[in-house]
């Protein structure tokens, strides 16, 4: 789910640029939006977090800077995932 955005100069050298992207992608199969009407995408490294959530699907976040591992915390606020 991340995303890091590489440039190659004149020179040569690679320039990493500004962290990492995060959004959240609902399936369509299933039905899956009627069955799960409330939701909440956590995600967070070290002091930084961050969350995209039903009442924002379309919501995308750009950490400052980071990279590396995160904590992702998916969470049903109501629905039913069935059986």
């Amino acid at each position: 789910m991340t995303s890091t955005s590489v440039n190659a100069n004149s020179s040569g050298q690679l320039v990493l640029g500004n962290g990492a992207q995060f959004w959240v992608y609902l399936s369509p199969q299933n039905d899956t939006s009627k069955m799960i009407s409330t939701w909440r995408v956590t995600f967070s490294q070290g002091d930084w977090s961050d969350f995209i959530s039903s009442e924002n699907p379309t919501k995308q976040i750009q950490t400052p800077n980071l990279s590396g591992i995160f904590e992702i915390r998916v969470e049903l606020l109501s629905g039913s995932t069935g059986t």
